[in-house]
């Protein structure tokens, strides 16, 4: 397994990649993947909101709206598999829909996918219809809720099908205000805080993206927003290269978040309704870790080269400062959340290595870390539902009443840890060969995080579910059908990417399709 991976990550001929996108496939599919959910929910506006039979309408549209993109996702990708296995795929941007948009600014309506957004464009539908389903027990401002879900939706999509830099920012902005007010309407007793937080941090992190993209825009000369073409043709003096990509950059480690700007994420996702923390944790943050792929080491990879060692440091102290905030916390919620902090510091040790198998396990994270975190959020959610509280000193003994429960947490447990079997484990592994034979030190430091994941994993699980069941403990049950069902479904995901030779192959050489340009340009490959 190991020689397989470390072969299909060989890198291909810059020249493969690296062409004027050419679309492959419908350009239409991928705009109806985007815009369908806008469909549902004006269809959701039109509803009326006043007895059960009414909210049961509502949420089956929202079901509709998210489960009919994440069929055509799922169409995307089994194409391109099929394409990758018969070797006709060469890595070019698929599914290209290019419309000229604001001619004055030679900005287009530009979307596409390749092997490094594919895949999230996949994990982005699987979660936003596992949300839905995970919200069908909401009772209040039903109506509203699923509005803001499916706006939410087009906004992370969106940003990961853009081929144009203004159309890149329009998509980020989109999923700011749903995002701010899930939290203050839908979240805890400090909602308000914690979703003011978020959007003083998320407002901070779209100036600079501006910012960036206005100098890139009217530095290069080039008159275009297309991303692609600015890769290839803007030329310019090295200060100013190096300057853009740490505004690129600072926008992008917002959002991932990386140490110290992290601050943000713990109060988000402890304050958020449990199916919020799935999208907040499983896909808004790969917004930030797409970009950097994307943008700082595609657009300026000369300076992705010279600031590498800075980026490891980041990334470094985000893996071992996010494990021991994890190990010390006692709610349930918060310790996934610096989970995430620490798990999304080895996107950035991979990304400092620049070889291809290190941007390859970094893209992989991204997609591995979804599924499992969004599970683990899921996870405890359910427990939450059940006990009313998070608090890992006021549990113990779970397993005795919820077995299946158990059985699920315990999977995705192992998962998050990085054990062989699971998506997890390529990703990590992937970064840590790639990004040894460059940051030596760098790596082991960071292989330490691993140690810690399972420290706080472990240690929880022996405190919730086993040992001596408390009285108050006694009458819990497990999930029901439905529950239990999107559980299965997410954890089949993650035990598929991680351990079926075909499906792992598959998506690994999808993601090095679209990483080893990036690794050529930047001198890794």
């Amino acid at each position: 397994m190991i020689q397989a991976l470390l072969a299909l990550t060989t890198p291909t001929p810059p020249g493969a990649a690296t062409t004027t996108a050419t679309s492959s496939g419908p350009g239409v599919l991928l705009s109806l993947i985007v815009w369908l959910p806008l469909l549902g929910a004006l269809v959701i506006m039109a509803l009326p909101n006043r007895s059960d039979e009414d909210q049961g309408r509502i949420k089956s549209v929202a079901a509709v709206f998210t489960l009919v993109p994440l069929l055509l996702a799922l169409l995307a990708f089994f194409s391109t598999a099929t394409e990758i296995t018969n070797f006709t795929y060469t890595g070019d941007f698929k599914y290209v829909d290019n419309i000229a948009w604001i001619g004055a600014f030679g900005a287009h309506y530009k979307v596409g996918v390749d092997g490094l957004s594919l895949p999230l464009v996949v994990l982005s539908t699987l979660l936003f219809f596992v949300a839905v389903l995970a919200s069908w027990n909401l009772k209040e401002r039903v109506k509203e809720y699923f509005i803001l879900i499916l706006v939410l939706d087009i906004g992370v999509t969106g940003v990961f099908t853009a081929m144009d830099y203004l159309l890149f920012f329009i998509f980020w902005e989109i999923e700011l205000i749903p995002m701010f007010l899930l939290i203050a309407i839908w979240g805890g007793a400090r909602r308000m805080y914690a979703a003011w937080k978020f959007l003083l941090f998320t407002i901070a992190a779209s100036a600079a993206l501006l910012l960036a993209i206005l100098i890139l825009f009217f530095k290069s000369g080039q008159g275009t927003f297309d991303m692609q073409v600015l890769a290839q043709t803007a030329k310019l003096p090295a200060a100013l290269t190096y300057a853009l990509f740490w505004l690129f950059f600072l926008c992008f480690a917002i959002k991932l978040p990386a140490f110290p700007l992290h601050t943000w994420l713990p109060d988000a996702h402890v304050e958020a309704p449990t199916p919020v923390s799935v999208l907040l944790a499983g896909i808004l943050l790969k917004m930030g870790g797409y970009g950097m792929l994307r943008i700082c080491v595609g657009q300026f990879p000369s300076a992705a080269h010279k600031f590498s060692l800075a980026v490891l440091a980041l990334g470094v102290i985000g893996v071992l400062w996010g494990g021991f905030a994890a190990l010390v916390q006692d709610d349930m919620k918060r310790m996934v959340a610096y989970s995430s902090v620490s798990h999304m510091g080895f996107v950035l040790v991979g990304m400092s290595g620049l070889t291809a198998l290190s941007l390859n396990g970094a893209a992989y994270q991204l997609f591995a870390h979804g599924v499992i975190t969004g599970s683990l959020f899921l996870l405890v959610g359910l427990v939450y539902d059940r006990t009313h509280t998070r608090s890992i000193r006021e549990l113990g003994g779970l397993a005795q009443r919820m077995p299946y429960l158990a059985v699920a947490w315990v999977v995705a447990a192992l998962a998050s840890l990085g054990l062989p079997g699971f998506a997890g484990f390529i990703a990590e592994f992937e970064i840590f060969v790639g990004t040894f034979g460059v940051h030596r030190v760098g790596t082991l430091l960071a292989v330490f995080g691993v140690v810690l994941s399972a420290a706080y994993l472990l240690w929880m699980l022996e405190r919730v579910f086993f040992g001596a069941i408390k009285e108050t403990w006694q009458k819990l049950k497990d999930p029901g059908a439905l529950e239990l069902g999107y559980m299965a479904g997410m954890l089949a995901v993650v035990f598929a990417f991680g351990a079926l030779p075909l499906v792992t192959r598959t998506l690994a050489q999808m993601i090095n399709l679209g990483v080893a340009p990036l690794a050529a340009r930047a001198g890794g490959g």
